[in-house]
């Protein structure tokens, strides 16, 4: 982790050890993806995924090629649904 900006922290990668079926937490990683413009992926799922329609276009093309076309998701429902 490093200090970004105005002093927070910030980091390149989030490790979810535990299945995330607790509300609380579907909503704080559903907001990251939204709002920072993170990939969630897991070895468990098929495709990564993005809530943001800006990430796709900085995700390098090695990622994409190994781990295949991010799918979109819009809600917070969605994202209860894919994992």
């Amino acid at each position: 982790m490093t200090a970004g900006k105005r002093g927070l922290i910030s980091t390149d990668a989030i490790v979810i050890d535990r299945p995330a079926l607790v509300p609380e937490l579907l909503v704080a990683i559903f907001d990251l993806l939204k709002d920072e413009g993170m990939v969630l992926f897991s070895a468990d799922l098929d495709t990564p995924f993005v809530a943001n329609p800006k990430t796709r276009q900085h995700l390098p093309n090695g990622m994409v090629k190994a781990l295949g076309e991010p799918k979109f998701l819009d809600s917070l429902k969605k994202i209860e649904e894919s994992i």
